[in-house]
């Protein structure tokens, strides 16, 4: 039968002050349980580079148990160390499932803007065949899908009672967070691609609208100095001609004088004075 206050035992080993269930259970937590618990909290860290406030916190809360039971291995009783105990298998197992999961949603946080800008910067690119270089779109419809997946059956192992259960939960999550941070990446890869075709575009954009400003400027300036050369030549047509009709007339064009008549000599002006005479 097992002992509830322990007595008799040595007093020097606190611990066995404990009930004997109490005491084999919470060995098999300590010894057993919770280096699974570290090293799941250490994987998901690790692998997705998220410090997890969430399995950290739970991490305390179980060594506050522990020393709960220590503290009171004298006065507890056999209820209360039951409940201790409960708490420290909760909190464990919070370590192994909310953290990852609490690690899955932050991600997927920052994955939600991240969609939506990929789908407007990148989906026109991809349409027009020009995104290359980049994961297609299946496979990052695929990690989303897969992501889903995993969380519901981690969820799903969350309910159950057993710890291989808990485990299995666990790992369901961590792959999804994975996925998540694997998501993320690709999508930075396309929204980066489709941001350097843009750029390139605007680039491209800016040069053609300097072309044909520049064409602009020269047709207008080969307009204007031809319409102000076919001015100066009329203006000088003009003068000329105006010219022509107002100068007095030249010596050479000018017409030559009636020729005047001169008178014949009669014969008596042409006679001798000898001859009047006769």
């Amino acid at each position: 039968m097992a002992s509830t206050q322990g007595e008799g035992s040595d007093s020097s080993d606190p611990w066995q002050a404990l009930d004997s269930e109490a005491l084999s259970e919470l060995f098999e937590l300590l010894s057993v349980r919770l280096p699974d618990v570290f090293k799941a909290h250490r994987v998901i860290e690790q692998r997705t580079r998220y410090l997890s406030e969430a399995g950290r916190n739970n991490l305390v809360d179980v060594l506050s148990h522990v020393s709960t039971l220590a503290q009171g291995t004298g006065h507890l009783t056999v209820p209360q160390q039951r409940d201790e105990l409960a708490h420290i298998r909760e909190h464990m197992k919070r370590v192994l499932i909310e953290a990852p999961e609490q690690v899955v949603r932050a991600k997927l946080a920052d994955i939600e803007p991240r969609w939506a800008e990929y789908e407007r910067e990148a989906t026109p690119y991809r349409q027009a065949g020009t995104l290359r270089g980049v994961p297609p779109h299946h496979e990052l419809e695929t990690l989303r899908e897969n992501i889903r997946r995993l969380m519901d059956a981690g969820r799903e192992r969350k309910r159950d009672a057993t710890w291989e259960a808990w485990k299995e939960g666990a790992a369901d999550m961590t792959e999804a967070a994975v996925g998540a941070e694997e998501l993320a990446d690709k999508l930075e890869r396309c929204i980066g691609q489709a941001q350097h075709l843009r750029r390139e575009d605007d680039r491209e954009e800016r040069a053609e609208g300097a072309r044909t400003q520049g064409e602009t400027t020269g047709t207008r300036r080969f307009r204007t100095s031809l319409f102000l050369g076919v001015c100066g030549i009329l203006l000088s047509i003009g003068f000329f001609a105006f010219g022509r009709t107002t100068a007095p007339t030249s010596e050479v064009d000018r017409p030559p004088p009636p020729a005047v008549k001169q008178q014949q000599p009669s014969d008596r002006s042409t006679q001798r004075p000898s001859e009047r005479t006769r």
